[in-house]
């Protein structure tokens, strides 16, 4: 396959190194150096530069030294600004479950895994997890924190919560402790669970400084409980605008009387950000689509979350 790199968006991207890590032959050529993202995706040797002048500039100072170790974190596998086999095999793996095909990502999370990419583990974990194997995923999800994978933890921990709650605080405090935002969230709601609310209330608020959704749900349920709705809602605006789908569906649970409209908006997004309960609402504000909506839930519920 040949294509020109001029017009090559993301989703074309992602096509291509699905394409490729199926077994296919891909080649793109350009007039100009890639850019991001083709040269997160497409490993090396999958295209050329024609009448390329010399080499390509160097890249800039990612300016901050919690970006750079959060992608090393991400790109454990790169090394002198060469992405290695795991690496490579794990990012084509998300682009086949990008467009549908868990049977290729799958194959392909299992090799980047063999190759000891850590993240392929949790992805192969979350994936049995949506398929509903809790016994398959937290196998992988050990073998990633045996490779020191906060990810995996908290997974793990997630996994473990309802039966071994001691493994769980204790793998959860690990990733916490290394800054990992829904670890300390789910270490707050597990420490609430244990009746210590004042601690609790301490770990959702530094799991919404790391930037976690769910924490800020939890801070503005409280607020809405304590009788400050405001403060509750101004909570869920933030949590939604980082994106937090159950957030989403409180916002618009505030208009589902008031301004059905307005609610369906905000279900609707909730339901694309990923909380398939939102399906049921909204087979309640449209009717005449109900089955349409339910149908859409069990979609995005069994769809996996995976890391990127």
């Amino acid at each position: 396959m040949v294509a020109s790199a001029e017009d090559l968006t993301l989703e074309a991207v992602r096509t291509l190194a699905a394409v490729h890590g199926a077994g296919r032959q891909v080649l793109v050529v350009s007039k100009q150096p890639l850019e991001e993202p083709a040269t997160d995706w497409l490993p090396d040797g999958c295209f050329v530069v024609a009448n390329q002048a010399g080499p390509a500039s160097g890249e800039d100072d990612v300016g901050s030294s919690a970006h750079a170790e959060e992608n090393s974190r991400r790109d454990s596998g790169e090394s002198g600004g060469t992405t290695d086999a795991g690496e490579v095999t794990a990012r084509q793996a998300l682009a086949a479950a990008d467009a549908g095909d868990y049977d290729s990502a799958k194959r392909l999370f299992e090799e980047a895994a063999a190759m000891g990419n850590s993240r392929a583990m949790v992805n192969r974990g979350l994936i049995a997890k949506a398929e509903g194997d809790p016994d398959l995923a937290y196998r992988w999800f050990k073998q990633a924190v045996a490779l020191d994978d906060d990810d995996g933890a908290t997974e793990a921990a997630d996994l473990l919560s309802g039966e071994d709650t001691a493994t769980a605080l204790e793998l959860l405090q690990i990733a916490s402790d290394r800054g990992h935002p829904q670890a300390t969230f789910l270490l707050g709601f597990l420490t609430e669970q244990q009746g210590n609310s004042a601690a609790a209330t301490e770990l959702y608020e530094r799991a919404a400084e790391l930037g976690s959704g769910n924490a800020l749900s939890a801070l503005a349920l409280r607020a809405k409980e304590s009788g400050d709705p405001a403060k509750a809602q101004s909570l869920y605006r933030r949590a939604a605008e980082g994106g937090d789908a159950f957030s989403m569906a409180m916002i618009g649970m505030e208009s589902f009387h008031s301004d059905p409209d307005l609610a369906k908006t905000w279900f609707e997004r909730s339901l694309q950000a990923g909380w398939a309960q939102a399906s049921a609402v909204l087979a309640t504000l449209d009717e005449a689509h109900a089955d349409e909506w339910i149908a859409k839930g069990a979609r995005v519920k069994g769809t996996p979350k995976l890391i990127r």
